[in-house]
């Protein structure tokens, strides 16, 4: 889903209009952002927290051929963790995406035998 699917989204379920919407999505995402850069965490209940993690330079690996060390320089990665709750009714509808589809092959294996 994209910004713009989801401005839309908002804009329907909510009656409020297109460039409203927008610039309240704009800074929900600003404020996040600044935070993150501020190295503090953020929570957003019912859904997941992000925050940055420092990661130190470490040797990955040696190039095959020339034998030199390859490696991975200090850098900071934005890391996101859902919660159980999303990850609970993420997982519903993948299951429920599975059965169905184990349902339909049933049927189309059923309809072959005949």
């Amino acid at each position: 889903m994209t910004e713009k699917n989801i401005i839309k989204a908002v804009e329907k379920n909510t009656g409020y209009d297109h460039e409203t919407v927008e610039k309240i999505f704009t800074n929900i995402f600003k404020v996040i952002g600044d935070s993150i850069m501020k190295e503090k965490n953020v929570k957003i209940k019912d859904f997941g927290s992000f925050h940055l993690k420092h990661l130190h330079r470490r040797v990955i690996g040696t190039h095959y051929m020339t034998g030199e060390e390859a490696e991975s320089p200090e850098h900071y990665k934005i890391n996101f963790m859902a919660y159980a709750d999303l990850k609970r009714r993420a997982q519903r509808k993948l299951m429920r995406q599975l059965k169905k589809m184990a349902e339909q092959e049933k049927m189309e294996y059923e309809e072959e035998q005949m």
